[in-house]
């Protein structure tokens, strides 16, 4: 029997669950796997260990695949990669698919795919936290969406992402039990394996170091941390350093590089390291740093950057709005606030002030990287 474990993107997340599910299919011999992601997966591997498994076979989407689905409307990105893991299931006789991002296969999945296949897979976003805010059309969408999966023979369990609440709420609306709850696993972290950031940036006691971590975008709130810098004192630009590390993304590259220009020019103290960086290197950011900034514009889906906060103790700043404020309140893991530029530069005195260490290891508890595997490990 052979299972797809499929994703279209390695950013984010992705990798991330790659390499969790990964290490659960190598260890289950009696199966065969086979990993359809994008050709861009070879240029990263290298950042995390994948030790040698007979079981599993990588097959990569081509570039000239992926043109068919990049930069296209929800329908036609849809229709592409459905034909692309239907292709693929096809040419391993495969009967099962684990998808890591589930909604992109939405709505043509079950005209498209071979019949007798199922599929599993996650919902990052939830579209409950969005109800109040969206129109009605969008209502309608969501509305279909979700019936498809509920009634529609080829999806079998459904998971979302760190929200318990929703999974029972979705359920009762649908008239199913297809809705399963996921842990987002935080990744533990040995000391032995973090760095001294604060002495490789020459960095004192004195000064605080703020963070922003992972693609950097707008729905990321990045160009909105940028912004809030141009309100600092100068007291707080001296004392105050502001770290970012991850890929920045087309949508602000530009704008990104020339905010940081600008602000250099009046003194901010700003650090960029424009890459996909490793587990160890995330770690060893938010084991030096004061504050995590996650002032994301797109708040009806978890983070990972959370368990990073709560496994180091250390706060973010984070939206109010949706689940991902829901958690931060929940678990105390910091500040949460209408992010506007004037609203985080508020903040950044405030954060110091944080007293929470301690309530946030409950959060590591819930979201275990072990829970997250036994989950997925029991259906794949």
């Amino acid at each position: 029997m052979t299972s797809i474990i499929f994703t279209h993107s390695i950013a984010g997340h992705n990798m991330e669950y790659l390499h969790h599910i990964y290490d659960i299919c190598r260890f289950k011999l009696s199966q065969k796997y086979v990993f359809v992601v994008p050709i861009e997966f070879e240029d990263i591997k290298s950042k995390m260990v994948w030790p040698a498994a007979d079981n599993v076979t990588f097959d990569f989407i081509s570039e000239t695949e992926k043109a068919t689905y990049a930069n296209s409307s929800v329908l036609l990105q849809s229709f592409h990669l459905c034909k692309i893991l239907n292709h693929r299931i096809r040419k391993y006789d495969a009967n099962r698919v684990f998808a890591i991002t589930l909604m992109t296969l939405l709505p043509f999945a079950p005209f498209i795919i071979r019949s007798g296949v199922t599929i599993d897979g996650i919902i990052y976003k939830i579209y409950l936290h969005l109800w109040k805010s969206t129109s009605a059309v969008k209502k309608i969408e969501y509305v279909i969406q979700y019936v498809f999966l509920s009634y529609s023979r080829i999806f079998k369990k459904i998971y979302i992402l760190n929200d318990s609440a929703s999974v029972g709420t979705l359920n009762r609306l649908y008239r199913t039990s297809k809705f399963q709850f996921l842990p987002d696993p935080y990744i533990p972290m040995s000391s032995d394996k973090l760095t001294d950031i604060r002495a490789e940036y020459n960095l004192s006691e004195g000064h605080r170091l703020f963070i922003h971590i992972g693609a950097m975008s707008v729905r990321k709130g990045t160009i909105a941390i940028l912004d809030s810098l141009k309100y600092l004192t100068n007291e707080e630009k001296s004392k105050y350093v502001f770290l970012f590390a991850g890929k920045v993304l087309p949508d602000v590259y530009d704008e990104f590089y020339e905010r940081v220009r600008l602000l250099l020019q009046t003194g901010c103290n700003i650090i960029v390291k424009d890459e996909f960086c490793s587990y160890e290197y995330f770690s060893s950011l938010c084991n030096a740093c004061d504050c995590i900034l996650i002032p994301y514009f797109e708040t009806a889906q978890s983070s990972g950057i959370i368990g990073y906060a709560a496994q180091f103790e250390r706060p973010v700043i984070a939206s109010k709005y949706g689940l991902l404020g829901k958690l931060v309140r929940k678990y105390h893991l910091g500040l949460t606030t209408d992010c506007t530029s004037r609203n985080l530069t508020n903040l950044y005195q405030r954060i110091e002030n944080w007293n929470g260490q301690g309530a946030a290891r409950k959060y590591c508890i819930d979201n275990s990287l072990q829970a997250f595997q036994e989950t997925i490990g029991a259906i794949i």
